[in-house]
């Protein structure tokens, strides 16, 4: 696995919440990015997934983090 291939840690159906995922990941040095928020914005009723990807070098760190701060995400 190339270490820099983007892997999810976190999804949601709010773009808000992967947002505040993401600053919060990027707050701790994480770089993070998020996948369908732009198919969700064009919907407008929040039923498409968006996850928030970071390499495979800092997936089990985030993993850590978002489990440290919000539970079992």
């Amino acid at each position: 696995m190339d270490s820099h291939e983007p892997l999810e840690v976190y999804s949601t159906n709010n773009a808000n919440q992967a947002e505040l995922i993401r600053a919060m990941l990027e707050s701790e040095g994480i770089r993070a990015a998020l996948e369908g928020e732009n198919q969700a914005g064009l919907a407008g009723i929040g039923t498409f997934e968006i996850k928030v990807v970071v390499s495979a070098l800092d997936h089990d760190r985030a993993r850590s983090f978002i489990e440290e701060h919000l539970g079992n995400a």
